[in-house]
């Protein structure tokens, strides 16, 4: 078996219908209902791709996501970002996905942007 087989990620849907709470200037709100996708708009060479490396049981992936943020800006375009993700290969050869995601710059955020991080799921 070879030790590392490239991937190529083509789909990602995921929806998050309880939302996350942030703070939005000083106030907590919540985003309300996000869908997240792979981002079509990220077509470089390095994009939406990875390693599974069986030999060290571990699988690493960069995905394009764009995220839809209709809960709290129905009009506004989707947040897009990067996610770096890292995580243990399962049995059936899937991974969870986590890791540090670079945003891309947002209006809804002003020039301090966000940061976003995927944590690890159960």
């Amino acid at each position: 078996m070879q030790p590392a087989v490239p991937i190529k990620i083509t789909r990602l849907d995921a929806i998050i219908p309880e939302g996350i709470d942030l703070l939005w200037k000083g106030y907590p709100i919540n985003s309300g209902r996000l869908q997240i996708h792979l981002d079509d708009q990220a077509r470089g060479e390095d994009d939406n791709c990875g390693e599974l490396d069986y030999e060290k049981n571990l699988a690493r992936a960069r995905f394009n996501v764009a995220i839809d943020l209709t809960g709290i800006a129905r009009a506004m375009e989707p947040l897009r970002a990067v996610l770096q993700s890292e995580g243990v290969i399962t049995e059936d050869h899937n991974f969870g996905m986590s890791g540090p995601m670079e945003v891309r710059p947002h209006p809804l955020f002003g020039p301090g942007g966000v940061s976003l991080q995927v944590l690890p799921g159960r």
